[in-house]
């Protein structure tokens, strides 16, 4: 009787109501001495001292690789494909394979005033970090190039290749140029150095 009245005991004890929740002493003071810490980085960081305007890092845009405003034939929604279905039928469409690009196209069964756009990057390219990098590279180039040059009521699959990762932003946008024409059958003129 005495062993079990004294188990009670115990567990009574460890039950978390009964831990206070106070500290027991006053926050302990730092291990160096101001003197001897680190100078570049103050003790109470808050709000910089001096407030800098941030500079935009990115893409700078450059007139002659973007179509002009007025060029686009008409307001096109671009929307994305993202079907197994419908990568499956583009596969069977027109292709053309470009230096940084493989571009597939095929009418759209839909809706003839929608373009839709997909974007594909296999393993063999890399691990996610450098798939989802060559796609967000593809995604701006379409976005810079399909609404001037791309045909309303088709479907296009943009494949990214090896050479994508590090191919010039212009050379991939005159790639994705050329393949838009390849693959509607019109021909690239010819431009001739004199």
């Amino acid at each position: 009787m005495r062993a079990l009245h004294r188990l009670e005991f115990v567990k009574e004890l460890r039950r978390e109501a009964h831990i206070s929740a106070l500290q027991a002493c006053k926050k302990a003071p730092p291990r160096l001495p101001l003197a001897l810490s680190d100078r570049k980085w103050p003790q109470n960081p808050g709000k910089p001292q001096v407030a800098r305007p941030q500079t935009f890092v990115g893409l700078n845009k450059q007139s002659s690789l973007l179509p002009e405003p007025g060029t686009a034939k008409d307001v096109v929604k671009v929307s994305r494909l993202i079907k197994r279905a419908d990568f499956l039928r583009l596969a069977k469409g027109r292709r053309y394979a470009a230096p940084g690009l493989v571009l597939q196209m095929q009418a759209s069964p839909a809706t003839a005033s929608e373009l839709r756009v997909g974007f594909t990057a296999t393993k063999k390219l890399g691990n996610a970090v450098v798939r989802n990098r060559v796609k967000r590279r593809l995604r701006e180039v379409a976005r810079a190039v399909m609404p001037g040059y791309a045909t309303n009521g088709c479907d296009y699959v943009l494949i990214a290749r090896e050479a994508t990762s590090k191919r010039l932003y212009a050379a991939l946008i005159e790639d994705l140029k050329l393949a838009l024409l390849k693959v509607h059958g019109s021909h690239p003129k010819k431009v001739e150095t004199v």
